[in-house]
């Protein structure tokens, strides 16, 4: 968490600081689904009144959203600047791959940062794919193509010759 929180306060310029460890209440687990539900997870988030700190609680255990019809969620953000980050299923391993914990912590960062950049400096979801404020992450692969850049330079000349080209063969194929 500490390594986590020197990369947000370089990559977005705000300051950061690692709260307590908390237990997750087991009625916040939906035992039909194995998962914890995200919309209670986000309540266990305090702060002082009169803080107005964005606060993002990271888990390890894998988490959905009642309101919305997907299989797990990555993150869950709030209105009033709290935010939960589940790394369960941006492991490797979930997926019966290697254990690769810089792949697993890349993948924590983005989504953190996603986070940061929406709460805590007001910058809106973006269309981009490369872009860390990508509006739509539905699986590891569109947070491995997503980069920690909020606004990240377009591909060369030579790189979007190379991704129409790619196009083209998918089509086709």
């Amino acid at each position: 968490a500490a390594a986590l929180a020197r990369l947000v306060r370089a990559k977005a310029g705000v300051r950061t600081r690692v709260g307590a460890r908390a237990s997750i209440p087991r009625s916040m687990f939906n035992r039909g689904r194995k998962q914890y539900v995200a919309e209670k997870l986000i309540t266990l988030l305090s702060r002082p009144v009169g803080d107005r700190s964005v606060v993002i609680g990271l888990t390890l255990e894998d988490m959905y959203m009642k309101s919305l019809p997907y299989r797990f969620t990555f993150s869950i953000r709030g209105p009033a600047g709290w935010a939960v980050v589940s790394r369960a299923r941006m492991d490797p391993v979930a997926l019966g791959l290697d254990a690769d914990p810089a792949l697993r912590m890349r993948r924590l960062q983005k989504m953190v940062l996603k986070n940061v950049g929406a709460l805590s400096l007001g910058l809106p979801l973006s269309g981009n794919p490369r872009s860390a404020m990508s509006k739509t992450i539905l699986s590891v692969d569109d947070l491995d193509y997503m980069t920690d850049d909020f606004r990240p330079a377009k591909p060369s000349g030579a790189r979007r010759t190379w991704l129409a080209r790619s196009d083209r063969v998918c089509k086709q194929a």
